[in-house]
């Protein structure tokens, strides 16, 4: 117990000096502390073993410092050190030591990465590892929490849930804003819970801390416990509104000062574990004070790729069966995929995944796995079962226009965790169908591609039938990108060679594939036969490809204007050599099939115009309407043959 007793005073003193030093201005943003609840992260951590992860939120100094003992680490990362535990980027909040402990702000966010993370550990080799999931009673106003426990429950993962109940948010009252009791609602999903009420003894909270993580440990199912404690300090920094009688009665039951009280040799440990949080602080202060500010070299980007020539996709196949074959191959390589009815014999929605096979590396029995209806936890536990399992991961998201329920998850979490985590980043894959003609009306046929192209760390990929996808995946394995990609639906049927089959193409286009090895860019690029200064550019996704070939194809024949059509594979086109794809053009008609003046348009807009002096840009896209089951009003509404040919006509 005088361990448990000093290490809680100790983080309890570490955190009343952070405070104390915002008032001195070496320290900026913001910071939650433990003070009051350091005794979770205390008890929890006696049981665990190397094997075991915390997945933390955004009060996680406690947790942090009980399982690390790592204080100067994380002083020196609150106060922005290049000395911190992430080198000073990631403050107070958003602590990362790959495959020990996680911690993020957003309340309930790192659930389904916890949950991904304890299935791939119980497939490991190393079956002995769990993870300890803490939250607070706040929590239980997000969505994501209970996609999560039903994930946890019906993968029975081995994932130890802590909710830290102080019933209160940042200022407002926990039962004034939530129905119902959280304990009850984590029994509704079949998870067996125990409760530690304020006033246990610190034994016997300790005893069942031992008792639920073995549990976990023997079963390889979730478990929570539901921990009241008092939170003695603010939200953050200075943001509390509770009355001074209500701070004074919390602070008269406190479990640290009254196990104090009544041992007198705990004092002696007070003191003790005072003097060297004391001294750490006066260190680190004289440190920052005459230490220089480092100063970041920001590495301005190279903006004409260095391209090679290779061969485009050239077989007999539609698009269903090329993805299906790339799937094979990661499959074959030891990945596994997560979706709604991605399993045989459905094989999702586009049939994509249906007739993937077994072979000597791989069981599809558990490489395919059916998901709920839960696209934000999906996209975490996938993230979460990457790192875990150490190999490429794929999630299918049945149509784009789900995408928006996957945003969190991809912005706040998977996209930083790329650019933080470094050689333990996700490497993950998001698959969904995109695009109209199908009639499936407007919350099924969206190309929401847009929404992610102002996101570091990812690749947003949309696929022409002429793209080798093989390559980019084995150049993807070591970017520590996330990868999403954007399958046209009208392309699964089709004949793998349709660009050169449209009437005349092949008599006036030069099919090119050129690869960028760094920024694993494709450009496909139709290059006229017909060499003219005046000619006219043209930039496509594969959703409006076709359109743009036969377009070209027509206007050619019909006006003698000549055209080059260039198609990325990745839409966030952040180099190009445009005179290398285009010539001399200083004409560009830009065409996909979403919104003009947003998204690819935009971008594109804004690359080429800043790189090369360009006269005229026309745009081709959508209205502010949205897709019809009507097959009249969608073939309006979308991109037409005839659309492209009036803006090539107007450049």
């Amino acid at each position: 117990m005088q361990n448990i007793i000093s290490e809680c005073w100790k983080i309890r003193l570490f955190e009343k000096y952070l405070l104390d030093l915002y008032s001195t201005g070496m320290v900026r943003g913001t910071t939650h502390t433990c003070l009051g609840q350091e005794q979770v992260g205390v008890l929890i951590s006696q049981f665990l073993t190397p094997s075991d992860l915390i997945f933390s939120n955004h009060r996680c100094h406690g947790h942090f410092l009980a399982l690390t003992k790592d204080y100067e680490g994380l002083l020196y990362e609150i106060m922005g050190h290049h000395n911190g535990v992430n080198a000073g980027r990631a403050g107070s909040q958003h602590i990362v030591l790959p495959r020990r402990f996680y911690s993020n702000g957003i309340q309930g966010g790192l659930l389904p990465f916890a949950v991904g993370y304890a299935n791939a550990l119980k497939d490991s080799i190393d079956r002995e590892g769990i993870a300890i999931a803490i939250i607070g009673d706040g929590t239980f106003g997000e969505g994501v929490l209970f996609e999560s426990l039903n994930l946890a429950a019906s993968k029975e993962c081995p994932v130890l849930f802590i909710v830290e109940d102080n019933e209160i948010s940042q200022s407002t009252l926990t039962a004034s804003v939530q129905s119902g009791n959280s304990i009850e609602k984590i029994k509704s999903f079949g998870i067996e819970s125990v409760s530690i009420p304020i006033g246990t003894p610190l034994d016997k909270m300790a005893l069942i801390a031992q008792k639920s993580i073995t549990k976990v440990r023997e079963s390889k199912k979730p478990f929570a416990i539901h921990w009241s404690v008092d939170r003695h300090g603010p939200h953050s920094k200075g943001d509390d509104s509770r009355t001074k009688d209500f701070l004074n009665n919390i602070l008269a039951r406190d479990y640290l000062e009254k196990a104090t009280l009544e041992d007198s040799k705990f004092s002696t440990l007070r003191d003790e574990a005072e003097e060297k949080i004391a001294s750490l602080f006066e260190n680190a202060v004289v440190e920052l004070k005459t230490t220089p500010k480092s100063v970041v070299t920001r590495i301005q980007t190279e903006l004409r790729g260095s391209y090679k020539e290779i061969n485009p996709y050239n077989r007999q196949v539609n698009g269903r069966v090329k993805i299906r074959e790339i799937l094979q191959t990661l499959v074959d390589e030891g990945s596994c995929i997560f979706g709604e009815d991605v399993e045989a014999p459905y094989g999702g929605a586009f049939k994509v995944t249906s007739d993937l096979v077994a072979s000597d590396k791989t069981n599809l029995e558990t490489a395919v796995n059916n998901m709920p209806i839960s696209e934000a936890g999906i996209v975490g536990f996938g993230a979460g079962y990457s790192v875990g399992s150490e190999t490429t991961t794929i999630v299918e998201i049945m149509f784009g226009d789900f995408m928006t329920l996957t945003v969190d998850q991809i912005v706040n979490h998977v996209s930083k965790f790329c650019l933080t985590h470094k050689n333990s980043s996700p490497s993950l894959i998001v698959r969904t169908a995109v695009g109209g003609g199908r009639g499936y009306g407007a919350t099924h046929s969206q190309n929401l591609s847009s929404l992610f192209l102002g996101v570091p760390a990812i690749d947003i990929v949309m696929a022409s039938p002429y793209h080798q996808l093989d390559l980019y995946i084995n150049q993807f394995k070591v970017s520590k990108v996330l990868s999403i990609w954007h399958e046209p639906k009208l392309e699964y049927g089709r004949n793998g060679q349709i660009l050169l089959n449209i009437k005349n193409a092949d008599k006036i286009f030069n099919l090119h594939l050129y690869n960028d090895v760094q920024s694993r860019q494709q450009w496909l690029v139709l290059k006229s036969k017909f060499s003219d200064k005046d000619q006219i550019s043209v930039v496509t996704t594969a959703l409006t490809l076709r359109q743009c070939v036969k377009a070209s194809s027509e206007l050619f024949i019909e006006d003698e204007v000549i055209t080059s059509i260039a198609c990325p594979l990745l839409l966030n086109v952040d180099t190009v050599d445009f005179d290398f794809l285009f010539g001399k053009s200083k004409k560009l008609v830009i065409v996909d099939e979403g919104f003009i003046h947003t998204g690819f348009h935009a971008h594109c807009a804004s690359v080429f115009s800043e790189q090369h002096d360009l006269t005229s840009i026309s745009q081709v896209g959508l209205n502010g309407e949205f897709y019809s089951v009507n097959e009249q009003e969608e073939d309006s509404f979308m991109v037409s043959v005839d659309d492209v040919k009036e803006a090539i006509r107007l450049c």
